[in-house]
C-alpha cells in the first residue's frame, strides 16, 4: 500500500494531533474531570474547531458560503427528514 503523508502522520504517535495522542488526551481529561470520554472528546473537538486549519486553511467557511450561496438550506425545506 502506497503511504499517504497526511494520513501516515494521523496513524503515527508522534505528530501532536495522531490518533494515539488524541486518544490519551482525551481520557486524561476524562479521568481529570470525571466527565464522559465522548463528552471529553466532543468539547475538544469544537475547540480545535476554532484554530485556523494550517493546511486546508478555510475550508469550512468556503463550504458554507457556497451551500448558502446555492441555497441549500432553502431547498431543504422541500425535502423533510422524516
Amino acid at each position: 500500500m502506497r503511504e499517504i503523508p497526511l494520513i501516515e502522520r494521523h496513524l503515527s504517535r508522534e505528530w501532536e494531533f495522531s490518533i494515539h495522542r488524541t486518544a490519551l488526551r482525551v481520557l486524561k481529561r476524562a479521568r481529570d474531570t470525571k466527565a464522559a470520554p465522548s463528552e471529553v472528546a466532543t468539547e475538544m473537538a469544537d475547540e480545535l474547531s476554532l484554530q485556523h486549519h494550517p493546511i486546508f486553511g478555510r475550508r469550512g467557511r468556503a463550504i458554507i458560503l457556497d451551500l448558502v450561496a446555492g441555497e441549500w438550506h432553502l431547498s431543504r425545506r422541500d425535502h423533510p427528514v422524516p
